[in-house]
C-alpha cells in the first residue's frame, strides 16, 4: 500500500501496435480492511506527515526509518494522511466491531468498501449504511437468497428474496381517485402543468415502439403527433375549456379529459 510512488531515473518511449488492457483506479483512496498490522507508508527522508482522523483531531506520525513509517490505524473511518513534500491521501478504514452497530434501523452498521459485507453472516432485516468512496451496493456481492432493499436517506436492509429480486425499494403511498374512470385533469389556465406521457407498448420502453399522441382543445383543429418510445411532451394550454389528448398504439386507445379554467376573480352573490 504505496503512499508515494518514487519518481522514475530513466523514461523510455516505446511504440507498440499491440493491443494491451490495463486497469486505471480513479477512486483516489486507499483501503485498510484489518487493523491486526501497521500499515507501511513509504516516503522521502525528511518528509513530515500527519494524520487526521475521522473525527478531526490531526497527529504527526514519527520519523521514517530507512524511508518507511508505519501507521497504526486507532479508528475505522474516513483518514487523511498529508505528506509535506508529496501531498496527501484518503485512507478508508473499516470499522471494528465494538465501533459497529446492530444492523438495526436504530443501529446501523456501516460498510466503508465493497468486500466487508461478504464476509459477514446477515440476516433478513440487517440495515446499513455505505461511507466514503469505495462502497457502493452496486460493487457489492449480494448474499445468495437476500435482496438489497432501499430504504431511502442512504440506509439499505437486507431481505429474503423469495422471487429471485436482487434490488428492491420501500413502498411509497400515492393517492388513487377511484371516482372517475380514466386520469383526467382539471387546473387553471396559467398553472404550470405538468407533462403529457406517451408510450408504444404500454411503457415497456421498447424505443421503436410506435404510438399517436392528439392533442385537442375545445375548439379549433387538434395537434395529431407520430411518436416513438416512451417520453413526455409539455402542455401549456392557452384555451379554457376542456381538452381532449388521445394516445393510440397497436389496438389501445387511452383517452383522457383535462378541465382548463380560467384564472381571475371570483365573487358569489347571495
Amino acid at each position: 500500500m504505496g503512499f508515494v510512488v518514487p519518481a522514475l531515473a530513466t523514461v523510455v518511449m516505446t511504440t507498440e501496435t499491440t493491443p494491451t488492457l490495463f486497469d486505471l483506479d480513479t477512486t483516489g483512496a486507499y483501503s485498510v480492511t484489518s487493523r491486526s498490522e501497521a500499515v507501511a507508508l513509504p516516503y522521502g527522508d525528511g518528509a513530515t506527515v500527519t494524520a487526521t482522523a475521522p473525527g478531526g483531531a490531526v497527529t504527526t506520525l514519527a520519523a521514517a526509518v530507512n524511508g518507511t513509517n508505519y501507521w497504526t490505524v486507532t479508528a475505522g473511518g474516513l483518514w487523511t494522511l498529508s505528506n509535506s513534500k508529496e501531498g496527501q491521501a484518503t485512507f478508508v478504514v473499516r470499522y471494528a466491531g465494538a465501533e459497529q452497530g446492530a444492523g438495526t434501523a436504530g443501529s446501523l452498521w456501516i460498510l466503508v468498501d465493497n468486500d466487508e459485507l461478504g464476509g459477514l453472516s446477515v440476516t433478513d432485516g440487517f440495515t446499513f449504511t455505505i461511507e466514503g468512496p469505495l462502497a457502493s451496493v452496486a460493487g457489492m456481492a449480494r448474499p445468495d437468497g437476500y435482496a438489497f432493499l432501499a430504504l431511502g436517506d442512504g440506509l439499505y436492509q437486507m431481505i429474503l428474496s423469495s422471487n429471485g429480486a436482487a434490488y428492491q425499494t420501500a413502498a411509497t403511498a400515492f393517492v388513487l381517485d377511484t371516482e372517475r374512470e380514466g386520469p383526467d385533469r382539471r387546473g387553471k389556465k396559467n398553472d404550470l402543468w405538468p407533462a403529457i406521457a406517451y408510450t408504444g407498448d404500454g411503457w415497456e420502453r421498447d424505443e421503436s415502439a410506435a404510438s399517436t399522441l392528439t392533442i385537442a382543445p375545445p375548439a379549433g383543429a387538434a395537434s395529431v403527433a407520430a411518436k416513438t418510445g416512451t417520453s413526455t411532451v409539455p402542455f401549456a394550454p392557452d384555451v379554457v375549456g376542456e381538452w381532449t389528448v388521445t394516445l393510440e398504439y397497436g389496438t389501445t386507445v387511452l383517452v383522457s379529459k383535462i378541465m382548463v379554467n380560467g384564472g381571475g376573480t371570483v365573487i358569489f352573490v347571495r
